[in-house]
């Protein structure tokens, strides 16, 4: 380890090399953590790094990197609302603390959970389990119930009771409410209903006809798939890396990237 690098608190080695070896598969991919940066510097790169984080996927952290973690982000604004939601998935960053009044019910007068605090105890559900007790306690799942063992997530199962809720009347006959996911794994999609897989070869398609910078074809990413920076440019940097490799990528003079189609 170089001079540099020993000048670097212990702490944030640990969690640089703790995210290098969850989040890359070797030092040349696009955000690995780099040890040997200026203190600040690894800093920031841990925390681009640690916004990849996703508990869904089967992330996990030691308890000395989440609290080096938590140091870090509490002198950072996360705006994204996906990263936001996984960050505090992982305890780094907090919940919002509910205030008094909500914390202390009402003396005068004890109402029964309405659709509003149903819908609070689904969001805030974190295992399947859970949900699954939820819509066998409340008659608003009821024709729902048969299909609670079709869903192998959470997130799924969450979604899917959420959108029971968003009907007011009774369901349409014959009309089966929130049906289950086909397929076992959950593909992440944009606004528009394209994957990150979709998006990317449109880009790939464009460069074809007009050679793009890599930073170009960050922005276009994030644009349209609505994530943030950091992993707008991981996707796209394994992408071209793999396109490179492969012989389908030519790079201009000027830098511009132009995929043979």
């Amino acid at each position: 380890m170089s001079k540099k690098a020993k000048q670097n608190d212990d702490r944030l080695l640990e969690v640089a090399d703790e995210l290098n070896k969850l989040l890359f598969a070797n030092a040349d991919d696009e955000g690995f953590i780099d040890v040997e940066l200026e203190t600040e510097d690894l800093k920031a790169a841990i925390i681009t790094a640690a916004e990849l984080l996703d508990k869904g996927e089967g992330d996990e952290l030691t308890e000395e990197s989440i609290e080096t973690l938590q140091e870090l982000f509490s002198e950072v604004e996360v705006k994204d609302k996906k990263v936001l939601k996984h960050l505090t998935e992982f305890g780094i960053i907090p919940e919002k603390e509910k205030s008094k009044k909500e914390e202390e019910p009402e003396e005068t007068e004890q109402k029964e959970p309405d659709e509003d605090d149903l819908e609070t105890q689904i969001e805030n559900a974190e295992k399947i389990s859970e949900l699954k007790d939820i819509a066998k306690a409340n008659d608003e799942f009821k024709k729902f119930r048969s299909n609670l063992n079709k869903y192998k997530t959470a997130d799924d199962l969450r979604e899917a009771m959420l959108e029971v809720l968003e009907d007011e009347d009774e369901p349409e006959p014959g009309k089966k409410p929130a049906p289950a996911p086909e397929e076992k794994t959950k593909k992440t999609t944009s606004k528009s209903g394209k994957t990150r897989a979709n998006i990317m070869a449109s880009i790939l398609h464009e460069s074809a006809k007009k050679p793009m910078t890599q930073e170009t074809m960050v922005k276009k990413m994030q644009e349209k798939y609505l994530g943030s920076e950091a992993e707008a440019k991981f996707q796209v940097g394994v992408v071209i890396r793999y396109l490179k490799e492969l012989g389908l990528i030519t790079e201009k003079s000027n830098g511009a990237l132009s995929y043979n189609e």
